[in-house]
């Protein structure tokens, strides 16, 4: 009876077969373009990440231009466990997430995710085991290791990103937050907290991947949170925040300490609001802004030092939770991650007026597109020309990961050479027409399943960056 009925429908129960299996084909094709379309996240812009410690882990995405949450069907990742911090590598493809309880309930079982942050990632593409509640990470300047503090086994796992393994442990590092920064050189990476019997600043040689020693002591009043390098390298600014006591009581100095590094000395010790909690400095080394909350869950300050003088500019009274500064490329905003439950978000503050300037905030609380949010990262801005940008996308043709046939590899080519040649002549208009040329040429072999959904899009991404470069004022 079901063959009798197919055959008046198709002709024949084959055809029916072959009919369905076209058209399931060429809707799954539509699907796939739109969802390029829709998706796709332009990583030369100010493309913005944020761990998120609670709602199963996720990282979560922010436009910097606009100030907002990245709309579209993909705009969070989960990691699962705890997300915490954020590094992305130099080259803006891939976001290294560290994350306690990998293996809930184990708590004893951290790890680093990775995530293909140039690509349609909805997941992580391998998650690194390392010690227990792994925090703060800093990568190398060449991208080629990534440093992990452990601030449950007082360790730091050393990766290499070639391979995605753990290639050295170190031991008798600080307990403490599970902070870490790394020297602009990347000979030395520095880590704060409580280590061989008092508080300080615990130093890495990164050449040698062993303890070099540690920078001067901090008080026992004076526990240690965030901490931040100058850009120049010279000096360190380390958040002394506070303790609580064991009748409930909050004690510390609610200081920041200003440390030169070659001398080994303490510059200044700046008074700040309550309860300082991590450091950002501005791209040109001028200005310092520490995130603190009052420890009674009030109100909290973001406290602006002037690192020519170490002294106080201002505090800016904004809500109840700041934690994490993060600044944007340009250094023409710092954004603060806010973790008062009902409120989660990211707060906006304006460096050259030192004024708030915008909330990226949740309407509900859940489902949510921030849970506890932690570190930040953006997107690195290019230092390539977009001739450059245009000769690497050239040359990326022949990855054989992206797996195109010569034919199109050959005709793809043609089309970015144009694009060339219409720099070079400086007209960029017709480059940026010929580039939307070579975006629909790629659309078009996605369509007719010529190319991958993902190496459609690491294309798409890399000619919307050349798009965006041509585009700049």
């Amino acid at each position: 009876m079901t063959r009798s009925v197919s055959r008046n429908f198709e002709g024949s129960l084959l055809d029916a077969s072959a009919g369905s299996h076209l058209r399931r084909l060429v809707r799954l094709a539509a699907v796939a373009l739109a969802t390029l379309l829709m998706t796709v996240r332009p990583v030369a812009a100010q493309t913005g990440y944020v761990a998120n410690l609670a709602g199963g882990g996720f990282v979560s995405f922010i436009d910097g231009r606009t100030d907002t949450i990245v709309s579209g069907p993909v705009n969070t990742v989960i990691v699962g466990g705890q997300a915490t911090y954020l590094a992305l590598s130099p080259d803006n493809t891939r976001l290294y997430v560290s994350v306690d309880f990998c293996n809930y309930p184990d708590a004893s079982q951290g790890c680093v995710a990775v995530i293909r942050a140039d690509a349609l990632a909805t997941s992580p593409t391998v998650k690194i085991p390392v010690g227990e509640f792994p925090g703060g990470l800093a990568l190398t300047p060449d991208g080629s290791r990534l440093y992990v503090v452990n601030g449950g086994d007082n360790t730091i796992s050393v990766i290499d990103t070639s391979t995605d393994a753990v290639v050295q442990t170190i031991a008798g590092t600080p307990s403490g937050k599970g902070e870490i920064v790394m020297s602009p050189d990347g000979t030395r990476a520095y880590v704060p907290g409580f280590a061989n019997g008092r508080q300080g600043v615990t130093v890495i040689d990164t050449t040698t991947n062993t303890v070099a020693g540690q920078l001067v002591g901090l008080s026992s009043g004076e526990p240690i949170y965030g901490i931040a390098i100058t850009p120049d390298g010279g000096r360190l600014y380390v958040a002394n925040g506070n303790l609580v006591d064991i009748n409930g009581n909050y004690v510390g100095s609610n200081t920041v300490a200003a440390i030169d590094i070659a001398t080994n000395t303490r510059l200044a010790t700046i008074s700040v609001a309550p309860q300082p909690w991590d450091i950002a400095i501005t791209p040109d080394g001028s200005k310092a802004y520490v995130a603190g909350f009052d420890p009674h869950g009030a109100s909290g300050t973001l406290t602006v030092i002037d690192t020519a003088t170490n002294g106080v500019i201002t505090a800016i009274p904004t809500d109840c939770c700041l934690s994490v500064p993060t600044m944007n490329p340009d250094g023409s905003k710092v954004y603060v991650s806010n973790t008062r439950f009902g409120a989660y978000g990211i707060e906006v503050f304006s460096t050259a007026t030192d004024t708030q300037v915008a909330t990226i905030g949740n309407s509900t609380l859940f489902p949510t597109q921030f849970a506890y949010p932690q570190g930040i990262a953006f997107t690195h801005p290019s230092a390539k020309t977009p001739a450059q940008m245009v000769s690497d996308l050239v040359a990326s043709l022949s990855d054989p990961a992206l797996k195109l046939k010569t034919g199109q590899i050959n005709s793809l080519t043609d089309k970015l050479n144009s694009v060339l040649l219409s720099i070079q002549q400086g007209l960029n208009a017709q480059a940026i027409n010929q580039l939307n040329a070579f975006l629909k040429a790629v659309q078009t072999d996605l369509k007719n399943g010529k190319i991958s959904s993902s190496s459609a899009t690491i294309l798409v991404n890399a000619a919307n960056a050349v798009i965006a470069a041509l585009s700049a004022p």
